[in-house]
């Protein structure tokens, strides 16, 4: 009888459902944080100006478009007016994606630094002639949990522990780089999620006896880690390492 009900408590710890309860509440509070530092700021960093103007200036349609110190405003050594340069942080009608059909979308963000160009499409959808941190926020908060989710995933077969893959959530939530990363208007959490998810990729590749899913998901690891080229050539260096070492990897065991 003590067996059986130590085996019930053992069960009941390693309840899956159980941990993912407990998961989702700390992604909920995570959330919630960085929804509350959000609203916190009272002011942009040059670079995060730099990506408002980089999706204002996706289309590359713009006519009128000249460097600063060409334009009419520019005065050597006087500051310029702030409303003189602050419209182009915004994204109008004319340099809105919107304008375009699925397809012409599509291959302009394949092309082109796509964390960019779907900034674009964001705000033109939810703050057009404005510049608001929400809806990068908005989407770097979506990006954030399902990174979490693939780094709880990972972990978890990787370790086989609950708990340890819950440390590692936590652990990487609660940080402050984590927090800042995803406040930060810049493709960083982006390249992240893509970058676990070719991680996860990679993992369930090494598990797969089927050749046929091993082939689909290379194909989709390469893709993934294309995407994430596009917005930083840095991911050269992790993604050229993890393919190498996966390589290497099968050619030794498999």
């Amino acid at each position: 009888m003590m067996n059986g009900a130590l085996t019930k408590a053992e069960h009941k710890i390693k309840k899956p459902g159980l941990w993912r309860f407990i998961l989702l509440c700390v992604l909920v509070l995570q959330v919630l944080l960085i929804i509350g530092r959000t609203g916190q700021r009272s002011n942009y960093y040059v670079d995060e100006l730099f990506s408002f103007g980089s999706a204002h200036t996706y289309t590359f349609e713009r006519k009128d478009a000249v460097y600063v110190t060409q334009s009419d405003v520019w005065t050597y050594e006087k500051w310029i007016d702030n409303a003189a340069v602050k419209k182009e942080l915004y994204i109008t009608p004319d340099v809105s994606l919107n304008r375009y059909n699925p397809l012409t979308i599509i291959k302009m963000l394949l092309l082109g630094r796509n964390y960019h160009g779907i900034l674009n499409l964001l705000m033109s959808a939810f703050s057009p002639d404005a510049l608001s941190p929400w809806p990068p926020l908005v989407l770097n908060l979506i990006l954030f949990v399902l990174a979490q989710v693939l780094l709880y995933r990972t972990v978890k077969d990787l370790t086989g522990s609950f708990p340890v893959s819950l440390l590692a959530v936590f652990m990487y939530g609660f940080s402050a780089m984590c927090i800042n990363t995803v406040m930060y208007i810049r493709f960083y959490m982006l390249v992240i999620f893509l970058l676990l998810a070719v991680l996860r990729l990679h993992q369930r590749m090494w598990k797969t006896e089927s050749l046929l899913r091993h082939e689909i998901m290379t194909v989709a690891s390469l893709v993934l880690l294309y995407l994430a080229l596009r917005d930083s050539e840095l991911v050269f260096i992790l993604g050229g390492a993890l393919v190498l070492a996966f390589a290497v990897g099968l050619a030794l065991t498999k």
